[in-house]
């Protein structure tokens, strides 16, 4: 019964049209079986019927390609022929995976950044006072701008306290500015050294309370603050933390030049050795080598870099004047800038500070506002020699007027207004201009003070500032 059965299956086979397996090698031993029924070994036996399994499926079920046996499987993909291309486009897979993921870390890192707000928009100096402030808060109806303050650190009034109280001796204000000993007799001064100031004449006064002379770099209404001392370093951060703290978006510091002096006091070198000492009256005619440019000087900056950045939070750049119901001071990333005019392009470009030490966010570059030809040639050479100087990966900017400066119109005419501000406007950088200089206002001659201030100015300035505008 069971010879019959395996020839039955045998037959259904064939009439199914089965399939020769070329890669299945049949074994030797099976084919002598095979070809001698008469053998005993050839006689069937129970283990043949359960290769199709206990209940075998129909024959109706079995498909024309039984697919191929786990042990020829192997027996192929050990191969090398087989093995070493799935190796090797494993392998390329994963390298092509690492190569995107590289790719794509790298296009993010040398993709440019979105521009900050000090560089995606013009700065326009104003004169803060003829703005009117409706609700009185000090910060001027200047809704949707930033506000940048232009401070002086290097100097106050000499009707300042910490002046008065300085040369009075008392407590810690007593070295709050510079104090040296001078002869004074019959009103003429002995000044220590010839160092001049920026108007002419000695930069040393004498001053009858403390019997000694001070310093001052400008007028003697001006005299410099001591900033080897390190109780002025901590006035000036504290004002410019409770600026940040109204709100205020960024600092141009003036002057900072003149920040601190050589503490030897020698006199200064003259550009004419041959003139008399005591000819020798006008700034320009000694080399400033101890009384500009110091060493510590960038330090002090950078400190005050550290002091903004205590209020700065990148990327958000949004302040008080911009979202007064919920911003905080805190959310907005403070511009610094530095004004240092007369200093070489060399020098300025050390305002910008180190590759990984930041000091300006850019030293305001006042070279254009500077000539008194319109020539091309000249403009050019300008244009280039701050691109070509300027540290790699830093941000230029162009300023055309401001109030140390002769009127645009007046210092090269009206026809040069519109294309000046074209210029700066389509130059790679941040244009400045000065409030009027796009209508092209001009340079007047005032014998009163009280002549440069329109009504407007007065009428919307808060309660009790007329009187302080007007006797200024």
């Amino acid at each position: 019964m069971a010879e019959e059965k395996s020839t039955s299956v045998s037959i259904g086979m064939s009439m199914k049209g089965g399939r020769t397996n070329n890669g299945f090698v049949q074994n030797e031993d099976t084919l002598e079986r095979n070809s001698d029924p008469g053998s005993p070994e050839h006689s069937p036996q129970h283990d043949t019927v359960d290769v199709l399994g206990p209940a075998g499926p129909d024959l109706k079920d079995v498909r024309p390609y039984a697919g191929m046996p786990k042990e020829v499987l192997f027996l192929f993909s050990g191969q090398a022929h087989y093995r070493v291309p799935r190796e090797v486009l494993f392998w390329l897979t994963v390298a092509s995976v690492l190569v995107l993921i590289g790719a794509t870390i790298a296009i993010i890192a040398i993709s440019p950044k979105c521009l900050d707000w000090w560089q995606a928009g013009p700065m326009y100096q104003i004169y803060p006072r003829s703005f009117k402030d409706s609700d009185k808060d000090g910060n001027g109806d200047l809704k949707g701008l930033k506000l940048i303050i232009d401070f002086i650190p290097n100097h106050t009034s000499d009707k300042h306290a910490w002046f008065q109280w300085s040369r009075t001796r008392t407590g810690k204000y007593t070295d709050y500015y510079i104090w040296h000993d001078c002869t004074h007799k019959n009103g003429t001064t002995t000044p220590p050294n010839n160092w001049l100031s920026v108007y002419g004449n000695s930069s040393w006064h004498f001053d009858g309370v403390r019997n000694q002379c001070y310093f001052h770099q400008f007028t003697k209404e001006q005299p410099d603050l001591n900033f080897r001392n390190p109780d002025v370093q901590e006035e000036i951060k504290e004002i410019i933390q409770f600026w940040l703290s109204k709100g205020v978006d960024g600092f141009s510091f003036d002057a900072v030049q003149f920040l601190l002096e050589a503490k030897h006091l020698r006199d200064e070198a003259q550009v004419n050795k041959t003139q008399i000492p005591d000819m020798v009256t006008h700034y320009s005619e000694l080399y400033h080598d101890f009384t500009t440019t110091q060493v510590g000087m960038h330090d002090l900056i950078r400190s005050f870099r550290q002091t903004m950045d205590q209020y700065s939070r990148e990327p958000g750049r949004y302040s008080l004047l911009t979202d007064p119901e919920g911003a905080t001071p805190a959310n907005s990333y403070r511009f610094l800038g530095t004004e240092a005019h007369g200093e070489s392009v060399a020098k300025t470009m050390m305002y910008y500070g180190l590759p990984f030490i930041q000091e300006a966010n850019f030293p305001l570059n006042s070279y254009l506002s500077k000539l008194d030809t319109p020539s091309g040639n000249r403009v050019f050479e300008v244009i280039t020699s701050w691109m070509e100087n300027m540290p790699e990966g830093k941000w230029p900017n162009w300023m055309i007027g401001g109030p140390d400066n002769a009127r645009l119109t007046s210092r090269l005419g009206e026809k040069y207004v519109n294309i000046m501000h074209m210029l700066i406007f389509t130059l790679p950088g941040t244009p400045i201009t000065y409030y009027g200089e796009e209508i092209g206002m001009r340079n007047i001659l005032a014998t009163n003070l009280n002549e440069t201030y329109d009504a407007l100015q007065i009428t919307n300035c808060a309660p009790g500032q007329k009187n302080e505008i007007l006797n200024l």
